[in-house]
């Protein structure tokens, strides 16, 4: 004869043997019933949507709206330590609208992301370099906020109502996976304040 199963504990704490039948009716664990679920959860997909390359216009056109926005060219030029001393050891990637612009004649925007890292960089490198409240970092700040919806508007341009359509359909369906779903930038457009080089402090502004 088969040996019995072993004895488990009842609610009263006594050790009681379970029969066959008990065992065979026995309800799966926790772990195999979420397998279970798991297993039988159809799989989204998520639409597909590849972002056309950027013009060379549509990013100069971005470009030149930010530039009107830095009435003194705080951002237009490269910064040297002549300007900015110890600039270069607090900032490891500088940036400004005159290589932005070049990297646009080269080619090297084959992405909107890729462009839109180079001007973030600029306003990036002027906060970190100049201190909270004073003109050059409130003035990258503001205009920082103010490039997302430029170039926001720009890339929405750039689409044909098929691919603004797919990327819509993209990014509702990685908001319902709780994914970013895309940036969304909606912030106002207005003039930034006006800033000068002079004053006793210092502009990061041209490498950002």
């Amino acid at each position: 004869a088969a040996p019995p199963p072993p004895p488990i504990g009842d609610a009263s704490g006594k050790k009681r043997w379970r029969d066959e039948d008990d065992w065979d009716d026995a309800e799966p664990s926790t772990s195999a019933q979420q397998s279970q679920q798991q297993s039988h959860q159809p799989s989204a997909a998520v639409p597909a949507f590849n972002e056309p390359a950027p013009k060379s216009g549509a990013m100069l056109d971005v470009v030149k709206k930010l530039q009107a926005k830095d009435k003194q060219g705080v951002f237009a030029e490269p910064v040297t330590e002549a300007i900015a001393p110890g600039y270069f050891a607090l900032i490891p990637t500088p940036m400004d609208f005159r290589t932005v612009k070049e990297n646009v004649r080269l080619g090297k925007y084959t992405a909107w992301d890729l462009f839109v890292t180079d001007v973030e960089q600029i306003y990036a490198n002027a906060m970190a370099y100049n201190l909270p409240g004073t003109v050059f970092h409130v003035l990258a700040a503001k205009t920082s906020e103010q490039s997302k919806k430029i170039i926001n508007a720009a890339r929405n341009a750039a689409l044909t109502p098929k691919e603004k359509r797919a990327r819509m359909a993209h990014t509702a369906s990685l908001a319902s996976l709780g994914g970013a779903g895309g940036s969304v930038m909606t912030l106002t457009e207005s003039d930034a304040p006006s800033a000068s080089r002079g004053g006793g402090t210092t502009s990061a502004g041209g490498t950002g």
